[in-house]
């Protein structure tokens, strides 16, 4: 080894001992912890999928009682509404309904374009 950076480099020995700390710690967290943390947040998004909630911050919102008998209300039973789905009645039934809320609102709908 050249004796000029031997001692150029025994003058920041603690610049050297940080440096090679902070690799030490690299190369730990990325074979130790990093494959931990890839494991975590594939469980985290598999229990999502599954409807159960791990992370706090992740918990679905419950739908206050009253929206949700009021959307029980007014669905439709599931036959009905894939009949009317396919054959393009429901959709034509949606377009009348808001055109006749706007007529209420006093807004004039000219068209409606299915699609």
């Amino acid at each position: 080894m050249n004796p000029i950076l031997a001692e150029q480099i025994r003058k920041q020995w603690p610049l050297v001992g940080a440096v090679a700390v902070f690799l030490i710690f690299m190369v730990t967290h990325m074979l130790i912890f990093q494959p931990g943390v890839q494991r975590y947040q594939t469980a985290l998004r598999r229990a999502g999928e599954l409807g159960i909630a791990l992370d706090p911050e992740g918990t679905p919102k419950m739908m206050p009682t009253r929206v949700f008998a009021l959307l029980s209300d007014n669905a439709l039973p599931a036959a009905t509404a894939e009949a009317q789905g396919s054959s393009g009645e429901l959709t034509a039934s949606l377009l009348e309904e808001v055109t006749h809320l706007a007529n209420q609102q006093g807004i004039d709908v000219q068209a409606t374009e299915p699609g």
